[in-house]
């Protein structure tokens, strides 16, 4: 994904990511829901690391590890 454009996600997909921020942190789902624009303008990482005052590297690393396990939930919810 390039860091400078969020990602554009259709609606199915954004309502199953709504339905499965409850199993994630408050920080966590609060950085998908900063990402994937859920209740907000979707922001690119470099904003996100701005905004949760973390270094760009560790908020990349974060936010792959966030949506690696987005991932495997999404394929287990089908």
């Amino acid at each position: 994904m390039d860091e400078l454009k969020p990602p554009s996600i259709p609606f199915i997909e954004k309502e199953k990511i709504i339905e499965l921020l409850k199993y994630f942190t408050k920080e966590e789902a609060a950085i998908l829901s900063m990402r994937y624009g859920i209740n907000q303008p979707a922001m690119p990482i470099y904003k996100i690391a701005e905004v949760t005052n973390m270094d760009l590297t560790k908020t990349k690393l974060m936010l792959r590890d966030i949506e690696r396990r987005l991932l495997n939930k999404l394929r287990s919810s089908k």
